[in-house]
């Protein structure tokens, strides 16, 4: 059975790091493996995968440099947990089209 691709950007993969906002205070600083204009999938502990539930809503910050950042809105729209001896991924999808810097 063939999956049929639902994004609506091209993905380009880099490595961007990343703080997911969970909650009222809680902070981690997670990397992506790759991003669009539309989402990005990020790289996490299994224990932060499990965490998250489809359709949760977070906040995200996207690190350029130390100096220069970005926050967008975004919806887990795919989540693999992976195990104790594999790391888990998390896919976003942006609650707004974002010009993010490097996604050109």
């Amino acid at each position: 059975m063939q999956s049929e691709e639902r994004r609506k950007s091209e993905r380009i993969p880099v490595r961007v790091k990343f703080t997911l906002h969970m909650g009222s205070s809680e902070q981690i600083e997670l990397w992506s493996k790759d991003i669009s204009t539309s989402g990005v999938a990020l790289e996490c502990p299994s224990v932060v995968a499990q965490a998250i539930r489809l359709g949760e809503k977070v906040m995200l910050t996207v690190h350029y440099s130390p100096e220069e950042f970005d926050t967008v809105a975004a919806e887990a729209v795919r989540v693999a947990p992976g195990n104790h001896a594999m790391r888990g991924s998390v896919g976003f999808r942006f609650d707004r089209e974002a010009g993010l810097q490097f996604a050109a």
